[in-house]
């Protein structure tokens, strides 16, 4: 009787550290480097912190896989403590990723910024974008993507489509972006263009 009580602590206590381990938050990352590896390693209700600084051209794929009741978080060290600018790019790939509270500043936008990509109840929230431009969007939707959210964001002085969902003939193998919501954000000083105004948010092209 009293091995299998030892047993049965024993067995609950495994139980508890695994939970512990999957949810943890981990120490923050300062480079590309230790937040791929971050990224690869991520379970279900586990946050990555990435430390307070300013960051240049980072180019990573969030091809996390959280659930509806544990997303993965991704967010700074403290409230838009984390800068992003230059050649940055973020492809949001994965399921029940939060990526949250960020703040990107003189970025050049050779691609998009953010985009969700075949991804799945994924969300972008709380992030700042300012100062940015060039042939792409801050934020790109593309074909495949479901039910991902872009909400309380704030776009000031940027010289490109702040949001483009894109339909292209990528839509024949993956199927047409559905379901996604864009609420709540805010558009500041946004530069006209010579030719047709600027499109804030833009449906239906590859550009």
């Amino acid at each position: 009787m009293q091995k299998k009580r030892y047993r049965f602590i024993y067995s609950l206590w495994a139980v508890f550290c695994v939970a512990l381990l999957q949810g943890a938050e981990r120490s923050p990352v300062d480079s590309v480097e230790s937040f791929s590896k971050e990224i690869r390693a991520a379970q279900p209700g586990g946050t990555i912190v990435i430390a307070d600084g300013l960051y240049d051209g980072w180019s990573v794929e969030l091809d996390c896989r959280g659930t509806a009741e544990e997303p993965v978080t991704i967010r700074p060290e403290s409230g838009r403590g984390v800068t992003f600018t230059g050649r940055s790019h973020f492809s949001i790939t994965g399921s029940y990723v939060v990526f949250d509270g960020f703040h990107f500043n003189g970025c050049e936008l050779d691609d998009n910024l953010l985009e969700f990509k075949r991804s799945d109840h994924c969300r972008i929230a709380n992030c700042v974008f300012e100062s940015s431009g060039g042939d792409r969007a801050v934020i790109g939707i593309q074909a495949g993507a479901r039910s991902n959210s872009l909400v309380d964001c704030r776009f000031v002085d940027i010289s490109a489509r702040c949001v483009n969902l894109h339909i292209n003939e990528e839509v024949y193998k993956v199927g047409i972006p559905t379901g996604n919501v864009i609420r709540n954000n805010h558009f500041q000083d946004i530069p006209r263009s010579i030719e047709n105004g600027r499109e804030t948010i833009k449906i239906g092209t590859n550009q």
